[in-house]
């Protein structure tokens, strides 16, 4: 057991002090019903907006997911656009596939074939071309066609 530190000040005193990684941590602990708190959706919504809006990558990618599927919020596929491209800016790999999709497909603003590739490849430069994108790397050879270096 790791000993707790005397001067351990609790998530939500930190989330007070303008901490952003706190917030979303206590964010997804209220979406998730962890850490001994009750599930809420509405209080983790909150939460990850405002470490969102602080610029934490990670808590951009999430809010970017709950806008494209309606989670504590009406769904708004232009929010779930910027937040993903804010994201990906970061280089969340989830978040750069997600832009492609929202890209590729129109969503939350105009398609842009291109851009989707553009960011499909990006994303599988972080993980690998794992099954999940092998579809949307297609994509880039029927855009360009084979062999046109990009």
């Amino acid at each position: 057991m790791l000993p707790v530190s005397v001067n351990a000040r609790p998530p939500s005193n930190q989330v007070e002090e303008g901490n952003d990684t706190a917030a979303y941590n206590l964010g997804m602990a209220y979406l998730k019903g962890s850490m001994g708190l009750d599930k809420d959706v509405a209080e983790a919504t909150v939460l990850i907006t405002k470490s969102a809006d602080a610029g934490n990558a990670h808590a951009q990618f999430m809010l970017g997911i709950f806008a494209l599927d309606g989670v504590g919020r009406d769904k708004d596929l232009a929010l779930a656009r910027r937040q993903f491209e804010a994201a990906a800016t970061h280089g969340i790999a989830s978040a750069q596939y997600n832009l492609g999709a929202c890209l590729q497909n129109g969503w939350g603003g105009p398609a842009d074939l291109e851009g989707a590739v553009s960011y499909y490849r990006a994303a599988a430069a972080q993980v690998g071309p794992t099954p999940a994108l092998l579809p949307a790397l297609r994509l880039g050879v029927a855009a360009w066609g084979p062999g046109r270096a990009r």
